[in-house]
């Protein structure tokens, strides 16, 4: 019991020493907070419920951790408050005269910590009082019944900022002691601080670059993050979960720990070294030459890749890489020894020990000796499986979940693809395997896209793969073929299953004609309710009859079509969306997707409607077409084209975008004056060319219109 008295035991006169000497450390911090926060919110105190008002941002950004002088505040402070009250450690007379007091090391140790929380926490703590004193009602304008300077809210804030503060000023003591001096103490405690995001950053890097199907862009950016709560705190306003608040208080009390028994294992003698444990001089010297081989091996393979052969593979990245440790571990190695003379016997044993950890590191990730790549989930252990990517192939807002999915979100139609019966989870499975044949050929060309694979299997754990496919391996797929025409994927975004079953209004148009006429030309709307009921059912049939190839056929594009739905029928749409521009400047929500020439009930139902003629291009209206072939930027040779048959078989090889756009072919259209849209094009037109006004018999629109490059 004497023991564990004596490690929890503080000198009250030195801690009052210390807080006459420092005092000025608190004085500043809430000058700091004050004159950046509370004097700006005083000055806009009697208007800040007003939506137009600077201080209902400046409270948003306060409370959401978001607002820039209080975040650096909370780095600065705690950093700077460890490094004066340790700084004794790193001067050999303050260093002997202080433990020649009658204080054990726990005594100093904890009184000087103790120091710190005081100096931290008061000027805190007095933003604190003084936000709640000025608390009142200002609400959301996205929700009325959200108050943004609530009492919880503040609470919550400053419940973050204890956290922040207390976990920088921790690690800051962790690096007073391990180093001998204030410099380096400066810098590592500033460096560990976000250490392990950056090694996770960095290992997620070669993960990347290395394994097939290894999906970065999940959730991985909010895993790093979320290792240090000030990383958190800036990243999401949500709260600290249970989960995450009890590894912050762990890794806290193993820092605060190692720090004790290391402090009490220091040799007064090593002050003014750069590092006192030889273990840390290791450690660090490793560090610096770990990431000073994945800058400069990245670097390489940045510009390797514009070389052949071996450049082009992985050999400039692992040149890189070489070079890279040979310099950054002997730049470490005099860093940490405050020497230049690194070239030594010690100094070659642990490069050539690095050396081999590096290589093992690399090349575990480079041959995937775990087995990353090739790992498919038995279909017995599978419960469900969600394709993300399938649905944008489009690039329509057809598949949008906002239309099919309660609370669903504007732009998000990825939500809406998941699988659970076992014959579609074989189908998923066949896609999971066939991509990982693809990528491993790693030969993209032209258009390409990112597919996801999310498994949830019956133990719970999560998989997750992610690849980059080539436009050319999507057609030709027999597995993504039979997906897409099944009738499980078919029904997922049947027009049976919106949410709104039917719009309040339906316009179609010719993108080119609508785009150069601004809306004048080729754009009809029906409000009609059984005109709308006949082109659903039209739409419906031909999406249900729509093969995999066709869905894929860029330049078999007859027009454009928007299905507006009334918001205020949309059900439990999320808050954002609620007040997204389209919806409460315009009170609807449009699903727009291209109309293909092989829809066959869509156009006939146009034709027999009378709207035909404004959906397509007349050849006989066109003058000339001039063809530019595009390579690598630059535009070759223009080519004119004024026979009608070339003419007609160009208009009909439009695409909406290029496969390559390093490589392609685009147009630009001379029409003739008697075209029946020739009055209707851009009004600048008109003004910038006087041979349209002087009756010249022909006008070329400076519009780029793609084709297909399989034609010449």
């Amino acid at each position: 019991m004497k023991l564990k008295l004596s490690y929890l035991s503080v000198s009250s006169p030195l801690i009052l020493e210390n807080l006459k000497r420092f005092w000025s450390l608190s004085v500043l911090s809430f000058l700091g907070y004050f004159v950046s926060g509370i004097i700006p919110l005083f000055l806009t105190y009697d208007v800040v419920e007003h939506s137009y008002q600077p201080g209902r941002y400046l409270i948003t950004s306060m409370l959401s951790n978001n607002y820039f002088p209080y975040m650096a505040l909370s780095l600065i402070v705690p950093v700077i408050g460890a490094v004066i009250l340790y700084r004794f450690l790193h001067n050999t007379a303050s260093v002997t005269m202080i433990h020649s007091l009658p204080l054990t090391r726990a005594q100093i140790f904890n009184s000087n910590f103790i120091s710190g929380i005081v100096l931290i926490f008061i000027p805190l703590i007095l933003t604190f009082l003084i936000l709640l004193m000025m608390s009142k009602p200002v609400y959301d304008n996205m929700d009325l019944s959200v108050n943004l300077f609530s009492r919880a809210l503040i609470l919550a804030w400053f419940f973050k900022a204890v956290i922040i503060n207390l976990f920088v000023y921790l690690v800051s003591i962790f690096s007073g002691i391990i180093s001998g001096n204030t410099a380096m103490h400066m810098f590592l405690a500033f460096w560990f601080n976000f250490l392990l995001p950056s090694l996770y950053g960095i290992s997620i890097a070669y993960f990347n670059k290395f394994l097939l199907g290894f999906d970065s862009r999940s959730q991985l950016g909010d895993v790093a993050m979320s290792l240090v709560p000030y990383l958190k705190a800036i990243s999401s306003q949500e709260p600290y979960s249970l989960l995450l608040l009890t590894y912050y208080f762990v890794l806290m009390a193993v820092i605060l720990v190692s720090s004790v028994i290391l402090y009490h294992k220091r040799k007064l003698e090593r002050s003014g070294d750069s590092l006192v444990f030889k273990a840390s001089i290791v450690i660090i010297s490793y560090l610096i030459a770990f990431y000073g081989m994945t800058a400069t091996s990245f670097s390489f393979d940045v510009v390797g890749a514009g070389f052949q052969g071996f450049l082009k593979s992985n050999g400039a990245f692992y040149l890189g890489l070489f070079i890279g440790i040979f310099i950054f571990f002997f730049i470490g190695r005099m860093i940490v020894t405050k020497s230049t003379r690194v070239l030594n016997k010690s100094g070659f044993k642990q490069l050539l020990i690095y050396l081999v950890i590096a290589l093992l590191f690399v090349a575990s990730v480079d041959l995937d000796l775990t087995g990353f790549e090739k790992r498919v989930p038995q279909l017995k252990t599978i419960k469900q499986i969600e394709l993300l990517g399938f649905a944008s192939i489009e690039n329509s807002s057809r598949y949008d979940e906002i239309f099919f999915v309660e609370g669903g979100n504007l732009g998000n139609y990825n939500q809406k693809t998941l699988f659970t019966e076992a014959k579609d989870l074989e189908k998923l499975v066949a896609i999971h395997k066939s991509m990982i044949s693809e990528g491993r050929k790693s030969n993209l060309k032209g258009r390409d896209y990112r597919m996801s694979v999310y498994y949830e299997k019956n133990n719970g754990l999560p998989l997750k793969r992610a690849y980059t496919v080539s436009y050319e391996y999507l057609v030709n797929s027999k597995e993504f073929k039979d997906l897409y025409e099944s009738k499980s994927y078919k029904d997922l975004y049947s027009f049976k299953n919106l949410l709104v079953k039917m719009p309040s209004s339906i316009a179609f148009y010719n993108e080119y004609l609508m785009d150069v006429t601004e809306n004048q030309y080729s754009y009809s709307v029906i409000d009609n309710k059984d005109e709308i009921e006949t082109l659903m059912e039209a739409l419906e049939m031909d999406y249900q009859e729509r093969t995999w190839q066709q869905h894929l056929d860029n330049k078999g594009i007859y027009g454009f079509i928007e299905l507006s739905f009334d918001s205020n029928e949309l059900k439990n749409l999320s808050k954002e969306d609620q007040y997204s521009y389209v919806i409460r400047e315009k009170g609807f929500s449009v699903m727009s997707f291209p109309v293909r020439k092989t829809d066959a009930h869509t156009i006939k139902w146009m034709e027999d409607m009378g709207y035909g003629e404004t959906m397509a291009i007349d050849p006989l209206d066109i003058e000339k077409i001039t063809i530019y072939n595009r390579i690598d930027w630059e535009d070759g040779e223009a080519t004119t084209i004024t026979d009608k048959e070339e003419i007609k078989a160009f208009i009909d090889s439009i695409i909406r975008e290029p496969e390559d756009y390093s490589n392609y072919k685009y147009g630009i259209i001379t029409f003739k004056q008697s075209a029946p849209y020739s009055t209707k094009f851009y009004d600048y037109l008109l003004h910038s060319r006087p041979d349209i006004i002087d009756g010249a018999s022909t006008f070329t629109v400076d519009r780029e219109i793609f084709f297909d490059t399989g034609r010449s």
